[in-house]
């Protein structure tokens, strides 16, 4: 935990987890550098990290984040300034320090979520063989002609099974039907624009009259903080 209040949101977070049944351990840090030394050894689900007053999100966020995929930061602050640097880094929240444990209970759902994202696995069946798929490494699905793309960060994998069955074995959110032909991870969102939405690389994935309404709704449910 980088924060100021250490104690306070320690003692908040192992309440939480005892209410909610959930367990697990807090461990605090005093740097980035004391963080990335214990991920060199172990991992974490989630971190807390407080940006001071007249600071800036660091830049040791986005070093964090490729060192640990998945981990998820959750940022907080006395006042809102930083609220646009802080969604620039992928896995991340925000909220302010005097809110953290109103959210609490979220911000842990959303850390299980994540870990289960990065655990389960989609089948695919295609050109011969049968491959495995994290939820986590999946962007998005499109349908084009009878094909199946399902494009990941490093990769694209191609199947003919179509979208209807392999939404079944989805977890929604982060996935979620946009269009007839494509399926979008949220977890890889960068902006909604009402007919389409912009991923973090750079890819625009069109989205339907159709699904505006549902995307929208889930948008406020997801990324709200």
């Amino acid at each position: 935990v980088c924060q100021e209040d250490i104690e306070r949101l320690k003692n908040q977070l192992e309440q939480k987890m005892d209410q909610t049944g959930r367990k697990g351990c807090v461990f605090e840090f005093g740097s980035a550098d004391e963080v990335l030394k214990f991920l060199k050894e172990s991992q974490l689900d989630l971190l807390f990290w407080n940006i001071e007053k007249g600071q800036t999100v660091p830049e040791e966020a986005a070093v964090l984040e490729e060192c640990q995929k998945g981990l998820y930061l959750v940022f907080t602050e006395e006042e809102p300034v930083n609220v646009s640097e802080v969604y620039r880094i992928r896995h991340s929240f925000y909220c302010l320090k005097n809110r953290t444990e109103d959210y609490l209970e979220d911000i842990l759902a959303r850390a299980v979520q994540e870990e289960r994202g990065n655990k389960e696995r989609l089948v695919v069946f295609g050109k011969g063989k049968i491959q495995m798929i994290r939820f986590a490494d999946l962007m998005y699905i499109e349908r084009s002609r009878k094909v199946t793309s399902l494009v990941c960060e490093k990769e694209v994998i191609e199947t003919s099974t179509g979208l209807g069955e392999l939404e079944k074995h989805l977890i929604c959110p982060p996935f979620v039907r946009c269009h007839n032909s494509f399926i979008v991870n949220l977890e890889y969102l960068k902006e909604f624009r009402r007919e389409e939405v912009e991923l973090w690389d750079g890819t625009v994935v069109p989205v339907s009259r159709r699904y505006q309404k549902e995307v929208r709704e889930l948008l406020k449910t997801w990324g709200a903080f």
